[in-house]
């Protein structure tokens, strides 16, 4: 009420009135900031998992390890957070929680990258969206635009409390650009969409970091399960790092140890009994480094619960890096008895073995860490068959390669115009063994004459010692080389026999596809004279490389019959390796010395592991060949290994199936070729004659002499010790 007096006016009333409101209004949440809360306890409060994500919806309780990231990822103490990590241990679901609380309690904005546009599109409507609607915080957020206002996309939502949400794709510079944000997000760092372009605008991550440039107290968080160590994003930023890792406190001795793997080899971490005479594993626990204390699964959790995170490199400022991987997990498949049956189910398997290292150790993947292959050890090696196809093999392919030959056939040692072929056989895990090869050159390339001679390789059987004979089953023909029509011609001519033209797209490494045979052919079906198939031989060679470092038996692992046992052989297999080219971004696949040897049975083998590749997608019956070696009756190989831990004991290179004779298909093989394309330079015939010495039946060829020949590839017969041709021209 006013109250009027002569000569002034009071106003008493009213200020008390507007004091009582305004302490009303100050007291209550409307105007109040929010209090400071860690990233940890406010997810742990208002975080929630949605039934569409999960299998456990509900409130959100983050495990022991979980709680320190997530509040370094929600400080202002850190310009950047790496976490290398492997599946299952919940870390999409906690930089979703930490998304939340940046836009509800920060009121900030937060810039999310995937991979590709289409994965950012995926990731809104599979992951955000349905948090967006059962976090009602968040949910009390989403505003209708009014006039002049821009609508929400999937790209772009913005919220009432000014909150900014960016979803982009990095696959695309532009994409990068244009948008500021305090929060910025990188997910599934290692994949192909974070790769610079040859002519883009640099590194992805420094392109995303630009956006916060603008901020004090900005911040980026990688994450990802790592891949190859050569060209992982994620480790080579985790490197950059503090490096952390759990640590916990042994519940028997409270001694303090880091959390790791192990094994027996080291004295520590996770060890396993097995069930007597099985691979099983019958009871599992963790070894303690200090005091040796078998502890319990059932410990685990209070393992976790009170880890700490240590860095190994604690003068590393303002990048924290967190190494997850599942051994920390609460996951019901990430259980330590979960873990190890996988570790021994991938033994002798390196594909098997590579996802083990990444998804269930978080860690990159070095194939065969140490091991090199030259020529002169795959030549000690070899070993004799005990028939022209070994008891183990499953299916047989073949590959063949196209040479134009020298231009001018007047020189000595000119290469003449061939077709080089190798028939491989393929058992359980990829073992392989190399059951033949044959350079046709008395004919040109894919006339009638060299199509038949083709084809009766493609027809010949290959025994076992059973008696059982078996064919090649699926073959590629480089369709390169100057005779590509003809080559498509002789496949179509040939239809339901498994006969693909193919050619080779040299992808860097990082790049690849991640399958060697293409979805579909070139070209329409209506014009299938002209098909043709794209392989990914960069993958492929990838996959051999490490073949050809394992030893031994079992899965991954290949054989050489003992006819190819001189250098020169192997000087073809191993005249490729790979070297990084910046320009393309990566590792590729090039030739050592490519006049000294082009390595065509290096090719060859390529393509006839894309044919089994071919096969497996084209044929049910061959898509597993495990599956496959059980319905022929081919029993599994059972490797050397102990008994009680069920780990692969250590094999000689070379296990020797028969002590005898070389009975492969072309030790038994008696030619009266004399001419053939074996010898890569006079050293290599020399050393062949002199291994030859007294048992060689046909007449000695002596090399020519040295001065007479140029500086090129010298073609002269290479005889093996028991007599006959180490490769055949027909």
């Amino acid at each position: 009420m006013l109250h009027v007096t002569p000569g002034r006016l009071d106003f008493t009333a009213g200020l008390d009135l507007l004091e009582e409101e305004l302490r009303f209004l100050l007291g209550s949440s409307v105007l109040q900031p929010p209090k400071p809360m860690r990233g940890s306890a406010w997810i742990n409060e208002f975080g929630r998992i949605s039934a569409e994500t999960s299998g456990q919806p509900g409130k959100v309780t983050l495990w022991g390890y979980q709680r320190e990231p997530a509040d370094v990822m929600c400080g202002n103490g850190h310009d950047q957070v790496t976490v290398m990590k492997g599946t299952r241990v919940g870390y999409s679901n906690l930089v979703k929680q930490c998304i939340a609380f940046n836009l509800v309690h920060e009121a900030t904005s937060v810039f999310v990258v995937q991979p590709t546009d289409r994965e950012a599109e995926n990731f809104w409507r599979q992951e955000l969206a349905p948090m967006f609607r059962d976090i009602k915080e968040l949910a009390a957020l989403r505003r209708r635009p009014v006039r002049g206002e821009p609508a929400d996309t999937i790209s772009d939502i913005m919220l009432s409390n000014h909150g900014m949400l960016y979803l982009r794709g990095a696959d695309s510079d532009a994409n990068l650009r244009g948008k500021a944000a305090r929060r910025r997000y990188g997910d599934e760092f290692d994949a192909p969409g974070w790769r610079p372009k040859a002519k883009g605008d640099g590194n992805k991550l420094d392109l995303m970091r630009a956006r916060g440039e603008g901020f004090a107290d900005g911040c980026d968080v990688v994450g990802s399960t790592p891949l190859d160590i050569d060209s992982s994003n994620v480790y080579a930023e985790w490197l950059r790092s503090d490096q952390r890792h759990l640590n916990f406190t042994c519940p028997c001795c409270g001694k303090f140890q880091r959390l790791v793997w192990g094994g027996r080899k080291e004295g520590r971490g996770i060890w396993y009994d097995l069930v007597p005479g099985t691979q099983r594993v019958a009871r599992v626990y963790y070894k303690c480094e200090h005091s040796g204390c078998e502890i319990d699964e059932s410990k685990k959790f209070e393992m976790v619960e009170g880890g700490v995170w240590v860095p190994d490199r604690p003068d590393v400022e303002r990048h924290a890096g967190y190494h997850m991987w599942q051994g920390m997990s609460y996951h019901p498949k990430a259980s330590w008895t979960r873990i190890v049956q996988r570790w021994l189910d991938a033994q002798g398997d390196a594909a098997k073995l590579k996802v083990f290292w990444n998804n269930t150790l978080g860690l990159p993947w070095t194939p065969i860490e140490g091991k090199t292959v030259s020529a002169s050890s795959l030549v000690e090696r070899c070993e004799p068959y005990p028939a022209a196809c070994p008891d183990d093999v499953v299916v047989i392919t073949l590959g063949a390669d196209t040479q134009k030959g020298s231009e001018d056939q007047s020189l000595v040692g000119a290469m003449k115009e061939r077709v080089e072929i190798a028939v491989w056989g393929w058992g359980r895990g990829k073992e392989c063994w190399l059951l033949g090869y044959w350079v046709l050159d008395q004919h040109e390339p894919w006339s009638d004459e060299c199509a038949a001679q083709v084809d009766a390789i493609l027809k010949r059987p290959f025994a076992k010692r059973n008696g059982a004979e078996m064919f090649v089953q699926a073959a590629a023909f480089d369709i390169q080389g100057g005779f590509g029509d003809a080559v498509k011609n002789f496949c179509a001519n040939r239809p339901r026999r498994n006969l693909w033209p193919v050619q080779g797209a040299n992808i860097p490494k990082g790049l690849r596809r991640g399958f060697i045979w293409p979805k579909a052919a070139s070209k329409a079906a209506k014009a299938a004279r002209t098909q043709w198939f794209r392989l990914d031989t960069g993958l492929a060679k990838d996959q051999l490389e490490v073949t050809m470092k394992r030893g031994g038996r079992g899965p991954g692992t290949v054989h050489f019959p003992s006819w190819c046992a001189t250098t020169d052989f192997f000087e073809g297999l191993t005249a490729e390796h790979k070297v990084f080219i910046k320009a393309n971004s990566g590792w590729h696949w090039d030739h050592k010395n490519k006049k000294a040897n082009s390595g065509e049975e290096w090719d060859c083998w390529v393509y006839a592991l894309s044919a089994l590749e071919g096969l497996q997608v084209s044929d049910r019956k061959w898509t597993n060949l495990n599956v496959a070696a059980d319905k022929a009756g081919v029993a599994p190989y059972v490797p050397p290994h102990d008994p009680e831990t069920g780990e692969i004991l250590e094999e000689p290179l070379v296990t020797v199936h028969e002590v005898g004779p070389d009975r492969s298909a072309q030790s038994e093989e008696h030619l009266d070729v004399v001419q053939i394309d074996v010898a890569r330079t006079v050293a290599a015939a020399e050393r062949a004659v002199a291994v030859a010495a007294p048992k060689a039946s046909p007449p000695e060829i002596a090399p020519p002499p040295t001065a007479a020949l140029p500086k090129r590839k010298v073609k002269q017969p290479i005889r093996r010790a028991g007599g006959g041709l180490l490769r055949s021209a027909w």
